[in-house]
């Protein structure tokens, strides 16, 4: 039977576990800009994922686009919409290593910038089972990473301490909150193709996870 090398994997979900960005985000915002701001240079794909790397899509939207507080509104009910009528695909192979990582008595954690709802509804669409725990963007501010908040619940709710959780995330936030909380962090390495957020991730992680395959590796002996 099995064994695992961590009795928590707290995995991120958007690029990570699921190809949101290229299947959802990015059109979303084409579809932002050529309604906002029609006739504005559209960001490629490579740009954009940069552009939330940092200093963040927010900040692209205020600083650069110049959004007012209405536009910003009715630009989160567009993206809300948009989540609702697509369900994006996981990575080939990453289904698998968590429904196995389960089976041998792993806890699946999700800390994500996308709502509890929307990540339920992917993994029951997708793989047939939902997260023993979900961290989404329906908490505070505070409580979202890079807070630990996610692995400080986490660690309460199933009695370990950091050192037995494994956090899985393509992007800083993840890594931050890993690192604050005293917790092992793998990168996500499989949906990086912007050069500048592969170097940085790959530079300041412990592990970088070329490939899906990777993660299996260090989650079960």
């Amino acid at each position: 039977m099995s064994q695992i090398k961590y009795k928590c994997l707290m995995i991120d979900h958007d690029d990570t576990a699921v190809d949101s960005s290229r299947e959802i985000h990015y059109p979303c915002f084409v579809k932002t800009v050529e309604t906002f701001r029609p006739g504005e240079y559209i960001l490629t794909l490579e740009e954009f994922m940069n552009a939330c790397f940092y200093p963040g899509l927010y900040d692209y939207y205020t600083r650069i686009l110049g959004f007012t507080k209405e536009e910003l509104d009715l630009e989160l009910e567009m993206w809300q919409n948009y989540i609702k009528e697509r369900v994006p695909h996981f990575y080939e192979g990453i289904g698998e290593i968590l429904s196995d990582f389960r089976a041998a008595g792993g806890v699946i954690a999700v800390s994500s910038q996308s709502h509890r709802d929307v990540i339920s509804r992917d993994y029951t669409a997708r793989l047939g089972f939902v997260p023993d725990l979900i961290y989404g963007c329906e908490l505070p501010p505070d409580k979202c990473k890079p807070s630990t908040y996610s692995i400080d619940d986490a660690c309460r709710e199933i009695g370990i301490t950091p050192d037995n959780v494994l956090v899985v995330d393509d992007l800083r936030t993840g890594l931050e909150m890993a690192k604050r909380a005293g917790a092992h962090f793998a990168a996500a390495g499989w949906s990086h193709f912007v050069p500048e957020i592969k170097r940085y991730m790959r530079e300041n992680s412990s592990v970088y996870l070329d490939d899906v395959a990777q993660l299996r590796n260090i989650l079960i002996k």
